[in-house]
């Protein structure tokens, strides 16, 4: 799921992404454009609900592809990302835009 918050200023915006695991998963991380694909630079939080969140500031009219890395080794979209890209591996892309 993804939740999008404008500042008052209108050139910023707070987006939370919360991935709900349907099988039991120890850790996720946010995988993204934003942060030069590094595996390990966005760990996601554990919720009580078992679900996980993070949360990135982006600048108004940002796009950023993304995914999730469930226990380091399962690659996961958000069924909620405003679009779909092909990646250079075959697979696809979550894209978030602001």
């Amino acid at each position: 799921m993804i939740s999008k918050s404008f500042y008052n200023n209108g050139r910023t915006c707070r987006v939370t992404f919360r991935y709900c695991p349907e099988e039991p998963a120890e850790r996720a991380h946010l995988v993204s454009s934003h942060d030069d694909w590094d595996t390990a630079a966005r760990p996601m939080t554990r919720r009580k609900d078992g679900c996980f969140s993070t949360s990135v500031v982006l600048s108004a009219g940002a796009r950023v592809q993304f995914r999730y890395l469930i226990d380091g080794e399962r690659w996961v979209n958000d069924e909620q990302a405003d679009e779909y890209v092909n990646n250079v591996h075959g697979e696809t892309d979550g894209v978030v835009t602001v």
